[in-house]
């Protein structure tokens, strides 16, 4: 009977741990996504349409983060359908922001595919 409760102790002391890492982590990509989505936004407003490739780089390395390397298509060419996806992987993210927040996930992407 101790046994069993010493590991359901460690069990949730690690589920814990990885909640609280999980919600350190996430603030700061939401700030990536946001710093991607001013630059996008910028080449938006000069009349550039395609995306340059550290851009389309950097959306590629931000969304596998965000979302699971497996959900996450070709970087988009264009600014605007970049911008797109951004977006989505931010709501994502805010989403799973607040569910670690309750408890409700204790780590890793989504299960939802972009």
């Amino acid at each position: 009977m101790i046994e069993h409760a010493s590991r359901d102790i460690q069990r949730d002391a690690a589920a814990a741990e990885l909640r609280r890492r999980e919600a350190a982590r996430l603030p700061a990509l939401v700030a990536a996504l946001d710093d991607l989505l001013n630059d996008l936004e910028e080449l938006n407003l000069q009349g550039i349409s395609v995306a340059p490739d550290t851009c389309r780089q950097r959306a590629a390395e931000l969304l596998a983060e965000a979302v699971g390397p497996d959900a996450v298509p070709a970087p988009a060419e264009t600014v605007a359908d970049l911008m797109g996806r951004v977006y989505e992987a931010q709501d994502a993210v805010l989403l799973r922001r607040r569910r670690v927040g309750w408890g409700l996930e204790v780590a890793g992407p989504p299960r939802r595919r972009m």
